[in-house]
């Protein structure tokens, strides 16, 4: 009985060593996969998505970067070596396309021309791009994969610089964004809600926009008075990003600008008079979290907000002929949002 139990004993141990070992091998194979693909600047924001599109199911990381050096090759060499990269990418510019992949581990170089679109050819400019973008693609897999292609080169010498460049993230050109959505907005009397149509500046950190609202009709109805209150705003905002993705951003964005707060009288108790409709002029600031996700590879986003917002204005909820005002608004209101981001140009 004893030497079984010594021997069950052996074989669970075994197990387990064996276990451990294949997640290790598993956690290292995985760690091995992941890659990282550098785009040399310039390369224009569209090209850009292509690419991380084409390599969205490999475990890559693509990112586009500035470096210094009298050749491509070299400042190749240079943001590979200051960012811990293994492939380097970059493009020539129209009319003829060239797409070069580097890997610096075998130092070889991958040229491809992009053949340049037929006459007339509907969409000319992106069906050039997504074979550019596939081409990548295609180099990436040959040189994980171990084949010997493209032709050899050599890395730039060490010479002493007095002042090495610190290569740095390009930042995204500025692009104009249509906003289309709707909101939500808790006042302490009704709950708001209706569309929202504007126009968002949007660039690697910040963002800004102009907006319309205009809220549908709601009823109030307190001590037998029935009123539709309805709310129109025009407003301006500004977002900071704090923490930006390839599909996911969140930021921190501020909103002011002025209100109208339109009030019908419905229906009133024996012995008072229906007043007229009343347009009553407000301000309001507020502050909101959003989170950003993109849809699409040319830049269609879903934008999520919450937050709060604080009016100037006296909003009580007044009527003629009574004294005491049927109720009264918060000062701070909380908020939701719910919009489309669609790039324009």
């Amino acid at each position: 009985m004893l030497l079984a139990a010594k021997a069950r004993a052996r074989r669970s141990l075994a197990l387990a060593l064996s276990a451990l070992l294949l997640c290790l091998v598993s956690a290292t194979a995985r760690a091995e996969q992941t890659v990282s693909v550098l785009v040399l600047e310039p390369v224009r924001p569209d090209m850009l998505q292509r690419v991380q599109g084409q390599l969205a199911d490999k475990a890559a990381r693509v990112e586009a970067v500035r470096s210094s050096g009298k050749t491509a090759v070299e400042r190749a060499f240079r943001a590979a070596e200051q960012r811990g990269a293994v492939l380097v990418v970059w493009f020539t510019s129209p009319p003829r396309l060239t797409v070069s992949v580097l890997d610096v581990r075998q130092k070889r170089l991958i040229e491809r021309d992009v053949p340049p679109p037929r006459a007339g050819e509907v969409m000319a400019q992106s069906a050039r791009d997504e074979a550019a973008a596939f081409i990548v693609r295609g180099a990436v897999d040959d040189f994980n994969e171990g084949r010997n292609v493209g032709r050899p080169v050599e890395p730039p010498s060490r010479e002493p610089q007095p002042c090495p460049a610190v290569p740095m993230l390009a930042p995204a050109p500025p692009r104009w964004h249509l906003l289309g959505g709707t909101y939500f907005v808790a006042d302490g009397l009704v709950l708001l809600r209706g569309p929202e149509l504007g126009l968002v500046l949007r660039s690697s950190s910040l963002t800004w926009g102009a907006s319309v609202r205009h809220s549908f009709a709601s009823t109030v109805e307190r001590a037998g008075f029935s009123l539709d209150v309805t709310r129109y705003d025009l407003r301006v905002f500004g977002a900071y990003t704090l923490l930006a993705r390839s599909r996911v951003e969140l930021s921190l964005a501020a909103a002011l600008g002025p209100s109208l707060h339109e009030r019908r009288t419905r229906s009133v108790p024996e012995g008072y008079v229906v007043a007229p409709s009343s347009i009553e002029p407000d301000l309001f600031l507020g502050m909101f979290g959003a989170a950003a996700f993109r849809l699409t590879p040319s830049g269609v986003r879903l934008r999520a907000a919450l937050g709060v917002e604080a009016t100037a204005g006296d909003r009580r909820l007044l009527v003629r002929g009574r004294t005491a005002p049927l109720d009264s608004a918060w000062p701070a209101q909380p908020q939701a949002q719910l919009s489309l981001l669609f790039p324009l140009w």
